[in-house]
């Protein structure tokens, strides 16, 4: 065939074969077409549907981002209008100091403007805390919008119909104060309002988040979830249920069976017929053992090795805990098999009986004075006293550690480490240098260079000269072989080419760097009775924190100190003296905590008005309390309900006094004040309190365990400071949110006690200064103790302190005297010298000086036993 034609030929063929196939492939094709075209119609469909719903998320979220913007915008506003607020404030209070010294006229006018400017903060926080508010509520019904929580979501929107129409009532109000910012209705008002709109928006808020975890919980099929958020739902609602209640002023209390213990004299007969071992240590190793015996106790407590010690006041504050930790059921824990209440009762009431009515007698020991080194602040003074100059090199060295006795001359707690020798050397070089010049000695100086030499100016007996200083810093006559050591040195520096002046000079460094200068050192007796330059050095360091001065090396020279007339005689002369001070300086500031004051001190940036000067006269106020109780022989009753204190202009200010002018603290009457007292100085209230918050529970705690020397219990492992819920709250004041903590069985025994004595302190902020209002409510100072004994502030806290519990803080004031006296702990064996002290003490109508004399007539400050010498 002619390949020309046959491509002609196939396309011809092909064509026919399509021309007769025609109707039967249309008939096949025509579903699969109809099918194709039906796909591209639904895939068309599905793709427009998602894009219409990345349509609406973009415009739902363009909606959002633009409520955010007028959001953040409002708050920017705001913020740039406080912050003008506050910058104004501070320019105006700065015109307000020199207006009270140079323009009087112009003070009132100021004092309005400083108080219409605190206004309108008050007015923007407001503002600002509405803004937050609509924000979150507003996301919140986003979220909730699906068929399930239409009801929640219902409720929420009425809310924020009822929050937008509070804040235009609160900002009427608002306009009142700043027309006449002395509108009591219209703080009552704002007040009023607040309290009618949270607790209910609060508790919605709360449902509603929870009710849209479980929506989604259930969506998830997340079961254990689900459980624990109906769970959760059904709590909230107890709690609402507790709340509403306090809000109504509902007294909550813990179930009867749940209440502490309270012994009787039932208890306590038969207890007496109890068998120690059988029936009082078996039955703790039964509740107790599995956490308290052996290696692995828990909270430093083991049972097994307590329980042999004999007799069982040597572990006191053990038993003691152990007894109040079973009155108020706190252990052993819930898992645990528990003991029934007449076995709390028959145990607690056996170790009561043997702790609180042992004969202490039988144990009474004079105790150990083991050597410690001189303390920053005994250094300090006895350098200045040494060479009649004030140069406190000691100030350079490491703080000294509180013991567990809450004072710093305790032996056990001052160290001596290698840096420690290196700091004693180098402020011995400086104590020298300082005092001792060799050239242009300033009238200062020739007056310590007169001192040391006396008549003998030229050192023609070096050999006196030097005997006298070293006699003197060591606080005793020196030894012949230290004397004979320092006197070598001496004619070494002298033979090597050095003049009179710059061998004494290193000898003085010698002996500023000898033991016997830094250390307070006792030597043996048989008798155990120390020597009268070792009462000297105990005397003059216990009220002085000093060296002895002349008199009482010449008393002891004379062996006639420890004579009980003398003794005594020198007791009123030295407290007579300036240099006893350190009893408020010292002693009272370590008791009450008010040295920690400088170290808690509020950012001078942030609060311009905590300055220097105000923190020293807030630490001297109270320093100076405690100093006249002693000068002036008053009762300690005046501790607490003194009707005078100290202040300075500065603090004066801070309190609102008037009529107080200058740096130099002056005594002033309190009787136009709410302030009485040690609990109205503004050091204690300071250190009491949280930063930039005053803490009803820490107020109360240091009141009990500082004040009155009868701490709660620790708190048992198992309860927390506050349920979460209850704890972030809004719609409970402290006071609620506290009563709601104590209602928890666990926690009333000690809560009962601690929170009635805070809240009297309410009316004071964290930094010591009267307010009657805080956050727009007045101030509640107002609480009920355990008895039912009602404490109406701080005037009722000083009756309540004065009256029911004077007989704690007699007990308190003797112990904490007694241990500073000592430099020691307390021990078991001091409780008979504290109760006859204490006895002493009560007789004499709880005279401070009475008790410093009973305190240094007693053996135990005259004595030492010596227990760790050899014999």
């Amino acid at each position: 065939m002619n390949q020309t034609l046959a491509p002609t030929i196939g396309r011809f063929w092909l064509a026919a074969f399509l021309l007769l196939a025609a109707p039967v492939l249309a008939l096949n094709l025509a579903p699969a077409l109809a099918l194709a075209q039906e796909s591209d119609e639904e895939f068309e469909n599905e793709f427009i549907e998602e894009i219409d719903e990345q349509l609406e998320d973009a415009k739902d979220e363009l909606k959002y981002l633009k409520r955010r913007t007028t959001q953040i915008e409002q708050r920017v506003s705001i913020l740039t209008e406080m912050r003008r607020l506050h910058l104004g404030i501070r320019e105006l209070e700065e015109k307000l100091e020199i207006a009270e010294e140079q323009d009087p006229d112009a003070v009132e006018s100021i004092e309005r403007r400083i108080t219409l400017g605190e206004i309108s903060i008050g007015q923007m926080e407001d503002r600002l805390s509405f803004q937050n508010l609509y924000q979150e509520l507003a996301e919140l019904i986003d979220e909730l919008d699906v068929p399930k929580l239409a009801a929640s979501r219902r409720l929420l929107v009425e809310m924020l119909k009822e929050v937008s129409e509070t804040q235009k009532f609160i900002e009427r109000q608002y306009a009142t104060l700043l027309k006449d910012a002395e509108a009591e209705e219209a703080w009552e008002a704002i007040e009023a309002r607040r309290e009618a709109l949270e607790p209910r928006l609060e508790h919605r808020m709360e449902v509603a988040r929870l009710r849209l975890d479980l929506y989604w919980a259930e969506e998830e099929g997340e079961e254990e979830r689900v459980e624990e958020l109906e769970k959760e739902l059904r709590q909230i609602e107890r709690v609402r249920e507790r709340a509403r209640s306090i809000e109504d002023d509902e007294p909550i209390e813990p179930d009867a069976a749940s209440m502490p213990i309270e012994l009787t004299d039932e208890d306590f007969r038969i207890a007496k017929s109890l068998d120690y071992q059988q029936d009082v240590v078996a039955g703790l190793m039964r509740f107790c053992g599995d956490c308290h015996s052996g290696s692995g106790s828990s909270g430093d407590l083991d049972l097994d090795k307590i329980a042999n010690v004999q007799p069982l006041v040597v572990n006191r504050e053990h038993w003691l805990n152990i007894v109040q930790q079973i009155k108020v059921r706190s252990m052993p824990p819930e898992d645990s098999e528990m003991p029934t209440d007449t076995e709390r009762r028959h145990i607690a009431a056996w170790l009561t009986h043997a702790i609180e009515d042992f004969d202490y007698q039988t144990v009474r020991r004079v105790g150990y004075e083991p050597a410690r080194r001189l303390t920053r602040d005994e250094y300090n003074n006895t350098i200045r006293d040494l060479v009649g100059i004030d140069i406190r090199p000691a100030d350079r060295f490491p703080a000294d550690l509180t013991a567990t006795s809450g004072f710093r001359n305790s032996a056990n707690s001052l160290f001596f480490q290698p840096i420690t020798l290196e700091r004693f050397v180098g402020a011995a070089e400086l104590v020298v240098d300082e005092a001792f010049p060799l050239e242009d000695p300033s009238a200062e100086q020739a007056k310590s260079w007169d001192r040391l030499l006396g008549s003998d100016e030229s050192m023609d007996r070096p050999q006196e000269i030097i005997r006298s200083f070293a006699s003197r810093a060591f606080r005793r006559p020196v030894d012949p072989a230290e004397l004979t050591q320092l006197n070598q040195h001496f004619e070494s520096r002298i033979t090597k080419g050095a003049n009179r002046r710059e061998a004494m000079r290193d000898v003085l460094k010698v002996v500023l760097v000898s033991p016997a200068f830094l250390f307070r050192s006792e030597s043996y007796s048989e008798s155990k009775t120390v020597s009268d330059y070792e009462l000297a050095t105990r005397l003059s360091y216990f009220l002085w924190a000093s060296m002895p001065d002349d008199e009482l090396f010449q008393l002891a020279a004379e062996n006639r100190l420890s004579d009980p007339a003398v003794l005594r005689s020198q007791v009123d002369r030295m407290l007579n003296h300036p240099r006893s001070r350190t009893l408020g300086t010292l002693f009272a500031a370590q008791w009450f905590g008010t040295d920690q004051l400088d170290r808690i001190r509020p950012d001078q940036i942030e609060h311009p008005w905590a300055t220097d000067g105000l923190v020293s006269a807030m630490k001297a106020e109270t320093a100076l309390l405690f100093e006249t109780l002693v000068r002036e022989d008053l009762p300690l009753e005046r501790l607490v309900d003194a009707d005078f204190t100290f202040v300075n202009e500065e603090l004066a200010r801070h309190y609102g006094l008037d009529d107080v002018q200058g740096e130099v603290m002056q005594r002033v009457s309190l009787n136009q004040s709410a302030r009485r007292g040690l609990l109205g100085h503004a050091s204690v209230l300071a250190v009491t309190s949280f930063p930039g918050r005053a803490s009803p529970v820490l107020r109360g705690n240091w009141i009990l365990s500082h004040l009155l020397g009868t701490p709660p219990p620790p708190p048992p492992p198992n309860v927390s400071q506050f349920d979460e819920r209850v704890a972030e709250s809004e719609r409970l004041t402290q006071r609620q949110k506290l009563q709601l903590h104590r209602s928890n069985p666990n926690c009333y025994g000690c809560h009962s006690q601690i929170d009635p004595l805070g809240f009297s302190l309410a009316e004071f902020d964290w930094y010591g200064r009267q307010r009657n209002r805080r956050g727009g409510r007045r101030v509640d100072s107002q609480g009920q103790l355990p008895d039912g004994t009602v404490v109406n502030g701080l005037l009722g806290l000083t009756d309540i302190l004065t009256s029911a519990r004077i007989d704690d803080l007699s007990r308190q004031a003797t112990t904490k005297l007694f241990t500073y006296a000592l430099g020691r702990q307390l021990e078991y064996y001091d409780e008979s010298t504290v109760r006859e002290l204490l006895e002493n003490f009560e007789n004499n109508d709880r005279r401070i000086r009475s008790l410093i004399h009973g305190i240094v007539q007693t053996d135990t400050f005259q004595s030492n036993d010596f227990q760790e010498n050899p014999e």
